[in-house]
């Protein structure tokens, strides 16, 4: 027999966990709730249901072909509103789901992870600490995914924010913005020739980093100290930001961590010519 508990995370009291599966899984749900975000499934749900109104709501989806389900939407809620989400009836799922809560403005803080409620469905019921903006992950235990009804419930006055607008990056390093997206200032640095290599968005402002291997922080984000070694002649690749820190791509392979990164070893073969394209993190 399951023994349902609470368990409390970050100062969020959370019920209904069994003991069972706490144990089975352990440590995996960290791995299922981890800050990974590829589709923000806000604008369907205010299609769907519009904003939240205070009754149980229903929102059905699909995460297909993504391992893990790296879905999320993001809320606004005010100091002691409760978010309620279920894949238990009315919710459900074709797969083992998990419900964790990131603070939006800091995505390396996990408010709250809840695992295997009704069987291998997950049901969340969370009280937000503070006025802000939340961030509700949806995962998959072992890479699984699938299509899912997610049940949910926030107070009138709740907002689910939609995706607005785009951000483009020129080669002299301007950052232009498009689709009613807000200007991020301060911007970087202009810096008057084709240097600007890629841009990656943080949870405040973002990061240019130049062809050389410097990084520059812009809108607000703070500096990322120590940086990546400055490569000194055109070699940088790509940016990849993480939950602490920052890597670098270059050309000919390599992979440089910065800003507090851990250093991923074993590396890839160094090619030793102009080949290397993209980096992704396997989150």
């Amino acid at each position: 027999m399951k023994v349902r508990v609470a368990f409390v995370v970050s100062g969020v009291v959370l019920v209904g966990l069994s003991v069972a599966h706490a144990q089975q899984k352990s440590p995996e749900p960290l791995l299922h709730g981890d800050p990974t975000f590829n589709t923000d499934i806000g604008p369907s749900m205010l299609v769907v249901s519009g904003q939240p109104d205070g009754t149980l709501q229903l929102f059905s989806g699909s995460c297909a072909g993504d391992p893990g389900c790296n879905t999320y939407f993001d809320i606004s809620l005010q100091s002691g509103a409760t978010l309620f989400t279920s894949f238990c009836s009315p919710g459900t799922s074709n797969f083992d789901t998990s419900l964790a809560v990131w603070n939006l403005n800091d995505l390396t803080t996990r408010l709250a992870l809840v695992d295997d409620v009704c069987g291998l469905n997950a049901e969340l019921s969370f009280v937000a600490p503070a006025t802000g903006t939340y961030r509700l992950r949806l995962g998959a235990f072992n890479n699984g995914s699938g299509t899912f009804t997610l049940a949910y419930s926030a107070p009138v006055g709740s907002t689910i924010a939609p995706i607005i607008g785009y951000y483009v990056l020129d080669r002299f390093g301007g950052v232009h913005a498009g689709g009613g997206a807000p200007v991020l200032l301060p911007g970087t640095p202009y810096f008057g020739f084709d240097v600007a290599q890629d841009m990656e968005l943080a949870s405040v402002g973002f990061y240019v980093l130049d062809r050389f291997g410097g990084l520059h922080a812009g809108g607000g984000a703070p500096v990322l100290l120590p940086g990546t070694p400055y490569f000194g002649f055109d070699v940088a690749q790509d940016l990849e930001l993480a939950a602490i820190g920052f890597y670098v791509l270059d050309r000919f392979g390599g992979v440089h961590a910065g800003g507090g990164a851990s250093v991923m070893l074993p590396a890839t073969p160094y090619f030793g010519f102009d080949v290397a394209q993209d980096l992704e993190l396997n989150r």
